[in-house]
């Protein structure tokens, strides 16, 4: 079975998510922040990350900088509108370098759709 990793501060989206994956058949695990993310990919392997960019303690642009080019794991960026604006140039450079970015709010035929997409099971 995939196990997957949800990290957002906000406890309802972490719950929301881990409720829908866990109802599609995954594993799922959560975390508030990339600090604690980066702790959890030592201890287990997961088959995708879901992160929100904006987070207190480690937000998801560090996460991703600390890891990338160490982390084969499919990463699937989540962001809310306001902050797409904010940091598009940021959001767009990982774009560029393969990260999808689901933007909030989604449908979760949206996720679906991205989650199987990462995860090769289309």
């Amino acid at each position: 079975m995939k196990r997957i990793l949800v990290v957002d501060d906000q406890i309802d989206i972490q719950e929301i998510l881990a409720d829908f994956l866990r109802n599609s058949g995954y594993i799922v695990e959560a975390c508030s922040n990339g600090i604690q993310a980066a702790q959890k990919i030592k201890e287990k392997t997961f088959s995708l990350i879901i992160t929100d960019l904006m987070m207190p303690k480690g937000d998801g642009f560090s996460f991703i900088a600390n890891t990338n080019g160490r982390l084969e794991t499919p990463v699937l960026v989540m962001t809310g509108g306001s902050n797409f604006e904010k940091y598009k140039t940021k959001i767009e450079t990982l774009q560029n370098a393969g990260y999808l970015i689901l933007r909030k709010p989604f449908s979760k035929d949206e996720l679906e759709k991205v989650v199987k997409k990462l995860l090769k099971e289309v």
